[in-house]
């Protein structure tokens, strides 16, 4: 029998680096309380099993693409800190601003995936 449940995710409207905190971690970032804008700070080197860094261990590369600046609420090292190999940010992603299109970013994906799998026999690939 498999047990089946609802994946719940908490959501903040306008704070997509709580939301993904979040998701990323399994945590539950409200209870951070005051703190929980801060979370990518006050979790950073603090998180064992992290999606990512569960998916590394199996082998998989790990990436993760933001439309914010590297250290905009210390996404990147926060990222890193939870298992991502590689940080592709808004300068990376040649993004004019954090406000792109669905299909830019959608687009820069794809790329990255293409550019991954042209590197040659390396692992498989988790793209967030």
């Amino acid at each position: 029998m498999v047990a089946r449940a609802l994946l719940r995710v908490e959501t903040f409207a306008g704070n997509t680096w709580v939301t993904t905190a979040g998701f990323n971690t399994s945590l539950p970032i409200s209870d951070l309380g005051w703190l929980k804008n801060y979370s990518n700070f006050v979790l950073e080197g603090r998180v064992e099993h992290a999606l990512a860094r569960t998916l590394k261990r199996c082998g998989y590369r790990t990436v993760y693409l933001t439309p914010l600046p590297y250290s905009f609420v210390n996404e990147g090292d926060f990222s890193r800190s939870i298992g991502f190999d590689i940080v592709i940010d808004q300068t990376a992603l040649q993004a004019a601003s954090a406000h792109q299109t669905d299909d830019f970013y959608y687009d820069k994906v794809l790329e990255t995936i293409h550019r991954l799998r042209a590197d040659g026999d390396g692992p498989s690939s988790f793209s967030f």
